[in-house]
């Protein structure tokens, strides 16, 4: 029996501590909830107060929209209010204006009826008094009535001459309005002309430095022979001048000069070379025997050349003044009297050597042919004689030319002239 108890004991306490377990787990899940309602609760409060602080700055701005349009309609009534005095104010001048000029012409009525009465009472006086003396009083009479008469007339030449007077008044306020009007617009198409003018300008500028960029020989993707071709406006290269994308190739006259005056004595002596103007690997103005390149004559770098330009007959030396297709290449140590094969070699060689150094040369197409054709407008007008008048580059002598080049290289541009009226 004990032992039963014992067992009973056990049992009981077993459910009564699962019992426990269970409200300590229910214990738990209800504090659990708690925390859960109490943080919605937090949640719910801290919405509540976003939402009253939305109310409040609602009700915020309402005010101040409220006060805002009160203030604008009182504004408003002050300008409507100051409007309407100053319409009234303008009212009551004209008004009284208006009872002036009545009260004036009442009283000039009143003093104009008065000496009526006067008149009238002094011939009735006139009359009584004096009967012999009744045709002077009605003489007076009929001229106070008529002077009367005259200043009424007066009055109303006035009256018309003011009207009149404020009407031209008014024809030439019209007239300086349109006038004014006339000037606003003009001087809108003046700036409109002017903004035009300033967008051609800019739109110009632009051409010219794409212009510039285009003839810079110093570009890897430099196309000499397009840059050549587009300045002597021609489609085809000219047959007597090799153009390629960074150098121009071909055969020219030299002019030999130990002596300048043997173009005066004897007749210019001329050396055929063949000429390389090569802007990519060697970089210079290249002067050689053949076409074959193996006896090189002299090189220039391309830094030193400076231009080539057809000579005025100023600059010629005496026996040369007449060759056909003659121009001139410009460098800082020498300068070279050339003759090319044909009028549009010769053209290519000019805007091939004008090309190199675009810093110190003419960067558009307009100015490249300007200088292409220096001093003569065009080579066509140098033709007044033919090569064979002073010798032919193809029939002169070939006598042998040193490899410095100095016995057919010229003095500098600078002294060209001088050496030309030296000979």
């Amino acid at each position: 029996a004990a032992e039963a108890r014992r067992l009973e004991e056990r049992r009981e306490a077993e459910e009564a501590m699962e019992q426990a377990g269970t409200l300590q787990e229910e214990t738990k899940a209800l504090l659990e909830e708690r925390s859960a309602i109490l943080a919605q609760a937090d949640e719910a409060a801290a919405a509540a107060r976003a939402n009253e602080e939305a109310v409040r700055q609602l009700q915020r701005q309402l005010e101040e929209a409220r006060i805002a349009k009160l203030k604008a309609d009182q504004n408003a009534l002050e300008m409507e209010i100051e409007s309407a005095r100053q319409r009234e104010e303008h009212m009551r001048q004209i008004e009284d204006e208006a009872r002036r000029m009545r009260e004036k012409a009442e009283e000039e009525a009143r003093i104009a009826e008065q000496e009526r009465l006067a008149i009238e009472a002094e011939a009735e006086r006139a009359r009584e008094d004096e009967r012999r003396r009744h045709a002077e009083a009605a003489l007076l009479a009929a001229m106070r009535e008529e002077e009367l008469r005259l200043q009424v007339l007066a009055m109303e030449a006035r009256a018309r001459q003011a009207k009149e007077d404020a009407e031209a008044k008014a024809r030439m306020a019209a007239e300086a309005q349109k006038s004014a009007d006339d000037a606003a617009e003009l001087a809108r198409q003046t700036e409109a002309a002017k903004a035009a003018q300033l967008n051609r300008l800019a739109e110009e500028k632009l051409r010219e430095e794409q212009a510039r960029e285009a003839l810079n020989w110093r570009r890897a993707d430099f196309n000499l022979a397009k840059v050549v071709l587009e300045q002597i406006t021609s489609a085809f290269p000219p047959k007597d001048i090799d153009l390629e994308d960074h150098a121009a190739r071909g055969v020219l006259q030299i002019m030999k000069t130990h002596h300048l005056s043997r173009a005066v004595s004897s007749g210019p002596a001329w050396k055929k070379r063949y000429v390389v103007l090569d802007l990519s690997k060697t970089g210079e103005l290249q002067f050689y025997a053949s076409d074959k390149q193996q006896q090189l004559k002299d090189a220039y770098s391309l830094d030193s050349v400076m231009r080539a330009y057809i000579p005025p007959e100023r600059m010629r030396p005496a026996g040369v003044r007449d060759v056909d297709r003659l121009f001139v290449i410009e460098t800082t140590q020498r300068s070279f009297f050339c003759v090319a094969a044909s009028d549009e070699a010769m053209s290519a060689w000019i805007s091939a050597v004008n090309t190199v150094g675009a810093e110190s040369r003419p960067t558009t197409r307009r100015e490249s042919r300007v200088a292409m054709l220096r001093g003569t407008g065009s080579a066509q007008s140098l033709r007044s004689g033919s090569l064979s008048s002073v010798g032919s580059p193809a029939s002169a002598g070939s006598p042998a030319v040193s490899r410095q080049g100095s016995d057919f290289a010229l003095s500098p541009a600078s002294s060209i002239a001088e050496d030309s009226s030296r000979a």
